[in-house]
């Protein structure tokens, strides 16, 4: 089962949990049954399609640099976009060198 799957099982599940719904004893709601893996698997392919990827670790100055221009990084409570230039740029107008970023970082979207 893939990460994406398994997470909209947990998901669902922790739902029905908070919610007192009893989905073991719901014929149309049991891993088992084929309508709820047909919509897990619905939403996974929707979900890659849009080109979504595991948020990944950065811990290196040369990963950072590496990464291509319109990668969107986390740091702490900040949010970077590396602009064409190579300087990283927060959506408030800040820029920075990559050697002013803080690591570790979190890749949060990569073109």
């Amino acid at each position: 089962m893939s990460d994406i799957r398994e997470a909209l099982f947990e998901s669902l599940f922790q739902i029905a949990e908070d919610y007192d719904i009893n989905l073991t004893n719901s014929p149309d709601m049991r891993p088992g049954v084929p309508e709820i893996g047909d919509f897990c698997g619905d939403v996974e392919k929707a979900v890659l399609a849009a080109g979504y990827v595991k948020p990944r670790t950065i811990t290196t100055a040369a990963e950072l640099d590496a990464l291509p221009p319109g990668t969107i990084i986390r740091e702490g409570i900040l949010t970077f976009s590396k602009w064409g230039s190579g300087a990283w740029g927060t959506f408030s107008g800040s820029t920075y060198s990559s050697d002013r970023v803080d690591l570790p970082v979190t890749v949060l979207y990569e073109p």
